[in-house]
């Protein structure tokens, strides 16, 4: 699997970028985004399908600062992504519709 090297949100491109063991220098954070710079890291060290689920959590966290979403929820934005990731990762995975583009997976 190769994660895709930009990402487009909305009217941004976010630039994915590979960070091999940032879980174990981030308190167990296993990808970010950072909406400054328009990017997303993940901890490419994880097994392949982690990698993919970390990847949709971060995305989804991408479209709930995009749609404002923090005011409508009772949750914090970190549970709502929580909640949402497991299960859409799991329903896209199983009918085969999370695919990534080929790419380059040395870098």
């Amino acid at each position: 699997m190769a994660l895709p090297k930009t990402l487009k949100v909305g009217a941004h491109t976010f630039v994915v970028k590979k960070d091999p063991g940032m879980g174990e220098r981030k308190e167990e954070a296993l990808g970010k985004v950072n909406a400054w710079e328009c990017a997303i890291a993940i901890d490419t060290t994880l097994p392949e399908t982690k990698q993919e689920e970390v990847f949709l959590h971060e995305l989804i966290h991408t479209a709930h600062d995009m749609l404002g979403l923090e005011d409508n929820f009772k949750m914090t934005p970190e549970q709502w992504v929580t909640r949402v990731t497991k299960p859409l990762y799991t329903i896209l995975k199983e009918n085969g519709m999370l695919v990534f583009p080929k790419g380059d997976e040395d870098g």
